[in-house]
């Protein structure tokens, strides 16, 4: 079994990071701050 791509986000407020695997769904907001989450590229490998 092949583990999927992950895509790696940051909140724009307080620089929290999140990984999410590609079939999971964008983290609309920060667990912790509410503010937006913005995609900063892959995760996994170089």
């Amino acid at each position: 079994m092949e583990e999927g791509k992950k895509r790696k986000w940051k909140c724009v407020g307080c620089g929290h990071e999140v990984e999410t695997h590609e079939h999971e769904g964008t983290p609309e907001e920060c667990p912790y701050c509410n503010d937006r989450m913005e995609e900063v590229g892959w995760g996994g490998g170089c």
